[in-house]
């Protein structure tokens, strides 16, 4: 089956089902050819990425099982490659499924159409991708890029109101190269910083007190409470008190119970201490007890 590739002007006639299956088995070996190169590799993507654009979806009379083989391969290539890297093959993936309905059909839960997907065949149209799901997708999602999450988020709901009608190599070699942060170490797109959250009020009226006295604040206000229901005497009383608690000098808590756990420690080694006296004194009544007794055999023999 030979075919025509269209695009900026230019026709190429191949065979291409072989050209697919040979850029197919290409696309295993990206990994690979990235990490070692790294200066050429912006290049190197958006050319392939683009070959598999042509391949796909300009090419004619593409089968739904080739196109949903060459979905997964890019959804599995895009969680092996740099941020900048990995937009660019989620939007040809974009570009696939909204070419055909039945690659959209691979974002259900359930597969269409039974049997296994093979992962490692050279042949698309071997790979029965079509009894498979996007769960790459899921992965993408809590990617530690922000950018690479949106457009992970639109893929998975399938809407892609800014995608281009069609896509052209130099517009992939530039979204690389702009996306790229490599060479300046930032986000690119820039993170937007988040707005500042207005600091929530205290529920408490005395949360700048200490403990201490907030204990005595919120036991003052329950006398002043049922002070409004005794009579008038005894308000002279609490506000006398309260007045007595407002020169107190405050509190250290942390000094307090400090002090508190060490005496808790001494008055149980002085327990134990007793108790150890205690143990001696019986040992040595009962060790005085049978000398006695055998000075007193002794006599009596």
């Amino acid at each position: 089956s030979t075919g025509a590739l269209r695009n900026q002007g230019y026709v190429v006639d191949i065979e291409v089902k072989s050209f697919q299956a040979e850029l197919f088995e290409l696309l295993l070996a990206v990994p690979r050819v990235l990490l070692p190169n790294p200066i050429d590799a912006n290049d190197y993507t958006a050319e392939l990425l683009f070959a598999v654009y042509l391949a796909v979806c300009e090419a004619p009379a593409v089968e739904p099982e080739r196109a949903a083989a060459f979905a997964k391969r890019l959804a599995a290539l895009a969680c092996n490659m740099a941020p900048h890297q990995a937009i660019a093959t989620i939007t040809v993936l974009q570009h696939i499924m909204r070419r055909s309905v039945r690659v959209a059909a691979l974002l259900d839960a359930e597969p269409a159409v039974g049997g296994e997907h093979s992962l490692w065949v050279d042949d698309p149209a071997h790979s029965n991708a079509l009894a498979a799901t996007l769960w790459e997708g899921v992965l993408l999602n809590t990617h530690w890029h922000p950018a690479v999450c949106k457009a992970t988020v639109a893929t998975l709901q399938n809407a892609f109101p800014r995608l281009d009608p069609e896509l052209t190599l130099g517009a992939l070699r530039e979204l690389v190269h702009a996306l790229d942060h490599t060479a300046r170490a930032t986000f690119e797109p820039p993170v937007r910083v988040p707005p500042a959250r207005a600091q929530k009020r205290s529920r408490s009226a005395h949360a700048h007190l200490n403990k201490q006295q907030q204990f005595v604040m919120r036991g003052l206000g329950e006398q002043i409470a049922r002070a409004r229901r005794v009579p008038p005497p005894r308000t002279a009383e609490i506000a006398a008190a309260v007045a007595a608690a407002a020169e107190r000098p405050p509190v250290d808590m942390r000094r307090y119970f400090r002090r508190k756990r060490a005496n808790e420690r001494l008055e149980r080694r002085l327990n134990a201490m007793q108790v150890a006296l205690v143990a001696a004194e019986l040992h040595a009544k009962k060790r005085a007890k049978k000398r006695d007794e055998r000075k007193k055999r002794k006599a009596e023999d």
